[in-house]
């Protein structure tokens, strides 16, 4: 299998992540990096989009926000309102290459 990297996805790379969702299936607004904007300006709590990287491409992320309080933290995976989110991984990718990634994701996001 094909060495996945997993990082946590910055600022310059929105047009990587745009891109990566605009060939998604299924993405929903609350996918875009405009709604992770305004999220963090209303006060959710902090963007970290941890992102599944092929060969140096994104194929994967895994889109949450963390909110730190005195008790602790809480995790919640985008659109954060209704129901938790999924991993959004390009169309092509092979089915046992999005398992794969998509536990590597949660693996790393349990690290906060």
């Amino acid at each position: 299998m094909t060495r996945v990297d997993v990082r946590l996805l910055e600022p310059e790379d929105e047009a990587d992540y745009t891109a990566l969702v605009g060939c998604a299936s299924g993405s929903p607004f609350t996918h875009s990096w405009a709604y992770r904007n305004a999220l963090s300006e209303s006060g959710y709590g902090e963007p970290r989009y941890f992102g599944a990287y092929v060969v140096g491409q994104l194929r994967a992320v895994l889109p949450t926000f963390v909110c730190r309080g005195a008790l602790g933290a809480v995790l919640n995976s985008l659109p954060l309102v209704q129901s938790p989110g999924d991993v959004v991984v390009e169309a092509s990718v092979a089915e046992d290459q999005k398992r794969s990634m998509a536990a590597q994701l949660i693996e790393a996001a349990l690290q906060v």
